[in-house]
């Protein structure tokens, strides 16, 4: 494995990806920021346009990325209703491809990846917050039909973690810093 000393991070212009941004730049890492602002905006990385250690790129991860890095943080999908009800096939497409190509681009380069999934995998929950052992009330074809489709990239981490030996990580974001306009941290 070659080591580049920089970090990726996909949906970087998002609300997330742009604090991680923040924090890693901070913390003196090299940053790789991938967003084709669907729901990101070049401004929540303005501040970083003139570091040195970051680089913007605009990316859809629905298209493979040949690019050399040590970490990647997989954040790009556009979590809240609004957004994901506006575009269900790029949104699942973002889910679905982009996750194959975020890990094939972590297996190609021997990266630690981390794999980040939403609370609307649950469709319409009857219970907030939801915890890791809730199964979720999801209707196929109401209104929030093309989230549960999220919930496939972190399935595709595990089996691909397995078959490709690779040590991946899936979280799923979420508290008190949820949009309250879109209901959503994504």
């Amino acid at each position: 494995m070659m080591t580049t000393g920089s970090t990726l991070v996909t949906g970087g212009a998002g609300f997330l990806g742009s604090h991680l941004c923040d924090r890693l730049i901070a913390a003196g890492h090299n940053v790789i920021c991938a967003d084709n602002y669907f729901t990101g905006s070049r401004a929540n990385v303005s501040q970083h346009l003139r570091e040195p250690r970051f680089e913007l790129l605009r990316h859809d991860i629905t298209f493979p990325l040949y690019i050399e890095v040590d970490g990647i943080f997989n954040l790009a999908c556009p979590a809240s209703p609004i957004h994901y009800q506006h575009d269900p096939v790029q949104t699942t497409k973002t889910s679905v491809h982009g996750a194959i190509n975020m890990l094939g681009l972590a297996k190609r380069t021997g990266s630690r990846i981390l794999q980040a999934s939403t609370s609307e995998v649950y469709g319409d929950p009857a219970e907030h917050p939801q915890r890791e052992s809730y199964w979720g009330h999801v209707n196929p074809v109401g209104p929030r039909s093309a989230l549960p489709i999220i919930a496939i990239s972190p399935v595709l981490a595990s089996i691909i973690s397995v078959n490709w030996s690779m040590r991946v990580a899936v979280v799923g974001p979420a508290g008190p810093t949820a949009s309250s306009r879109t209901g959503s941290t994504g």
